[in-house]
């Protein structure tokens, strides 16, 4: 019978033993030398016999100290092949989707974007994400950020009467053409004054992107580039990872001019609305 299949409890008491045999033994010789002299006191014939009992249990002592700083290398040993391995695994081997893709609890912060002199949004919609940042945004633009946005363009008939076919739900065209409107004005209202020392502009797409993005500072060294990957019909996240530009170099690039053909598109097939210039 392997250890595998040895019941749970008989494994943590073989373990137990294991850890703690000399100190059962000490203790073991010193109740029996103890007990002994309850029922047979030791006489001058004994010493001896005590003596030898005595160097027995002090052996002991050694012993299970010894033991013990064993038993403990052995389990840093352990510990250490073990995360030598996964180091290796993590590193050497091909990367695990949950270490690639942001799990479902995250999201955009404020505090990715308190700092950030250049920001880029694309999306559909974009109603959620404009109104939950609206303040920060705001505030970025007036401390001289450069703010743009790419959704749909509301008013092609043709993009819009697919929409209802890309969403789950039984939104009709007129719905959504009501939501993109909802998020003009969402942008708009981060204009609070118009003493703006920033740039606020959208662009308005002709037909339906792959991915939305958040380019935060994205021509710096420290910038960043979260991509969110469009699912059909469900309703459960979108698939999202991040690219930094000190370390993802090659697709930090690719992304960052796929912005700029998006923006290039709204200029040359859709519209561009310079909100605060």
């Amino acid at each position: 019978m392997d250890r595998t299949s040895r019941p749970q409890w008989l494994q943590n008491a073989a373990n137990y033993l294991l850890d703690n045999i000399f100190d059962i033994l000490t203790l073991t010789a010193t109740g029996y030398i103890f007990i002994r002299q309850q029922f047979k006191p030791y006489g001058p014939a004994d010493i001896t016999l005590l003596a030898t009992w005595i160097v027995a249990i002090l052996g002991l002592i050694a012993v299970s100290g010894l033991w013990q700083q064993h038993r403990r290398l052995k389990a840093l040993e352990n510990l250490s092949q073990e995360t030598h391995d996964l180091v290796v695994q993590r590193l050497g081997g091909p990367a695990r989707s949950q270490d690639f893709f942001w799990p479902d609890e995250k999201a955009i912060t404020t505090q990715d974007l308190t700092q950030a002199n250049d920001i880029y949004v694309v999306g559909m919609v974009l109603n959620r994400a404009v109104r939950n940042h609206m303040a920060t945004l705001g505030d970025r633009l007036a401390a001289g950020a450069n703010l743009r946005f790419i959704i749909l363009d509301w008013q092609n008939e043709s993009l819009m009467d697919i929409m209802p076919y890309r969403s789950i739900g039984a939104h009709s065209k007129e719905w959504w053409q009501e939501h993109i409107r909802q998020t003009e004005e969402y942008i708009e209202d981060i204009r609070a004054s118009d003493d703006n020392a920033g740039t606020l502009k959208v662009g308005y797409l002709p037909f339906f992107p792959s991915f939305g993005m958040w380019l935060i500072d994205p021509d710096e060294p420290h910038g960043q580039i979260h991509v969110e990957i469009y699912h059909h019909r469900t309703p459960e996240m979108n698939a999202t990872f991040s690219l930094h530009a000190s370390k993802d170099a090659y697709w930090y690039r690719f992304f960052r001019k796929q912005f700029d053909l998006l923006w290039q598109s709204c200029e040359e097939h859709g519209r561009v609305s310079d909100v605060v210039t």
